[in-house]
């Protein structure tokens, strides 16, 4: 079982401040169940709990090539 206890304490200080405490209906998986995007690498990314995900939604579409794609930092650099 994955641990929430920072996402959880993250969602009651953002539920004063968003509707449902993200910034979009997709975001929101519940009271005790929302997460908190930390870093994102790839496919993969992490809660500020430091619970691991797949991706499979790519960001919501923009994010074909993942996060922190070398290439792509290198070229904005």
């Amino acid at each position: 079982m994955r641990n929430l206890k920072k996402s959880n304490l993250q969602f009651q200080k953002a539920i004063t401040k968003l509707p449902l405490g993200v910034s979009s209906n997709f975001r929101y998986w519940g009271e005790d169940k929302t997460i908190y995007v930390k870093r994102g690498k790839g496919a993969r990314l992490w809660d500020i709990d430091d619970n691991e995900y797949i991706d499979y939604r790519l960001a919501y579409g923009p994010a074909i090539l993942g996060y922190a794609d070398s290439r792509v930092d290198e070229a904005a650099r």
